[in-house]
């Protein structure tokens, strides 16, 4: 991955804490708004109601998509926009992640503290199977599992 891809979707992922979560319904796609946050290997976290439309279609098919994408500015084109769209198996954090995974959400989300003692709320993870990273108009790749997860882990 080139160093200004990295430092790029770094930055997008750090002004940004919430993303278009896509999942099937029963219907077919669709998609709600969903604060996330990234562990330290660049697995999205979700904290998730059970009640929300999102999490009973995760129930029926956890594959999902994230979307991250800047804001728009006017007088900029919309298809310059920098994006991230993530693809993966949403699943729930193990016990054994639990600590560590609720630590990197709140520091992302520190009003979302109460909402870890409603029981209907659940940490979960996008297990990722894809990364695309779209810096531009005309400036899209598929980028390695691997990188990402080096790029999240080490910072290069």
């Amino acid at each position: 991955m080139r160093e200004s891809d990295a430092e790029q979707i770094r930055l997008l992922c750090g002004h940004h804490r919430c993303g278009f979560l896509s999942t099937t319904g029963e219907f077919g796609p669709e998609s709600s708004m969903v604060p996330f946050a990234m562990d330290g290997g660049g697995v999205p976290l979700l904290h998730l109601s059970g009640i929300a439309r999102h999490s009973r279609n995760l129930a029926a098919d956890a594959r999902a998509g994230l979307m991250i994408c800047t804001a728009e500015q006017a007088g900029s084109s919309v298809l310059a926009l920098p994006r991230l769209s993530l693809q993966g198996v949403v699943e729930p954090v193990s016990d054994a992640a639990l600590a560590a995974g609720r630590a990197a959400y709140l520091q992302r989300m520190p009003d979302a503290a109460p909402l870890f003692d409603f029981p209907d709320f659940r940490l979960y993870a996008l297990q990722l199977q894809r990364v695309y990273w779209i810096a531009g108009f005309g400036s899209a790749r598929e980028l390695s599992l691997q990188g990402w997860h080096r790029m999240w882990s080490t910072g290069s």
